[in-house]
């Protein structure tokens, strides 16, 4: 029977017993505190008699010195109250803090009592455990002697039965032994024959091999000098079209060259436009720089090739170039590969 744990902090019966004993405690400390509240000192009106003047006095004191008594009276008892009620407020407390100690020591008992339990079923589940380990372990042992006897009975039918195949396989062996003698023989002679007859196809093979490889190396040699015709002719157009190709590209790299001498000027000027001279820039400075563009002219890349040896006129001078961005570039479309990346040497007029 599986046990539900006990939660120290509900700990059932106890738990409410002390709820109601502390509840009834604070309720009796209401009403003391409410009955005190509520009282009110009793004034006694003193009326003036009609008599004469000494006699009115004389009741007048006593009276006076009455109600002094009741009150002093009056204020003994409420300290007597208050004492009361704060042994009583003590003894409830004392007895809550009693109450809480029986329910932790009931809750800690529980607490082990579970704890023993939990390892109690603990240790029936590893028994448990260990148990069906062995079970498993034993019919696996069966099992495998099981399968070993098997193993021993297939061995020793099949021993019998390659014994029994071998006997057969020696007496038709033995049979055809003597057979194959007999066809030997035949065979021999039959040899013979095919031998004398193999020789004069052979010869006659030879004579036809001979004659077809002559006519197969003529062929070939036939074929090998007209490739190698073929080989020297397109070695010789690849030659001519190689040399037209350089032609061309010198020609276009000519025209290319000449096209950007037209508009290096307008490329200087622009990018003077753009520069901001720092305070170090002197006459004569000039920087060398490569610069690489799209189609349009825009600028996509620029670095220095060879410095000024002045840092802030380098600077100046890489920035003027991208705000120059496009910069003039000529407008054949075959010039750009030639010219998409080039050198520009910067040394401002100005």
């Amino acid at each position: 029977m599986v046990r539900k744990p006990v939660n120290p902090a509900n700990p059932g019966v106890t738990a409410r017993s002390l709820f109601f004993s502390v509840g009834i405690h604070l309720l009796l400390l209401a009403l003391i505190g409410m009955s005190l509240y509520f009282e009110r000192d009793i004034i006694i009106p003193v009326f003036q008699s009609s008599g004469p003047i000494v006699q009115a006095t004389v009741v007048s004191e006593a009276e006076l010195n009455r109600q002094v008594e009741a009150r002093a009276e009056e204020k003994r008892l409420k300290q007597e109250a208050e004492l009361k009620r704060q042994e009583e407020l003590e003894r409830i407390r004392e007895e809550a803090r009693q109450l809480e100690i029986k329910r932790k020591e009931e809750a800690e008992r529980k607490r082990k009592e579970e704890e023993a339990r939990k390892l109690e079923a603990e240790r029936k589940r590893k028994a448990e455990i260990k148990r069906k380990a062995e079970e498993k372990r034993k019919k696996e042992e069966a099992e495998r002697q099981r399968k070993l006897d098997l193993e021993k009975k297939r061995q020793e039918e099949e021993k019998r039965k390659r014994e029994a195949e071998e006997k057969r396989l020696k007496e038709e062996a033995e049979a055809k032994r003597r057979e194959d003698e007999r066809r030997r023989e035949e065979e021999r002679l039959k040899e013979e024959e095919r031998k004398r007859k193999a020789e004069e196809e052979r010869k006659q093979k030879e004579e036809a091999e001979r004659k077809r490889k002559e006519e197969l190396a003529r062929k070939r040699e036939e074929e090998r000098r007209q490739k190698e015709l073929e080989r020297q002719l397109r070695e010789e157009e690849a030659r001519v079209e190689e040399q037209r190709r350089q032609e061309e590209a010198r020609r276009l790299y000519t025209e290319a060259e000449l096209a950007f001498r037209a508009i290096q000027h307008q490329i200087q000027q622009k990018v003077e436009r753009f520069w901001i001279a720092p305070p170090t820039a002197q006459q004569g400075m000039r920087v060398l720089i490569q610069v690489t563009v799209s189609q349009r002219g825009e600028v996509l890349n620029a670095t220095i090739v060879q410095g000024s040896g002045d840092a802030l006129f380098d600077d100046s001078s890489i920035r003027a170039v991208f705000k120059a961005s496009p910069l003039p570039f000529p407008t054949d479309p075959k010039y750009y590969e030639i010219l998409r990346v080039f050198h520009f040497g910067f040394s401002p007029q100005g």
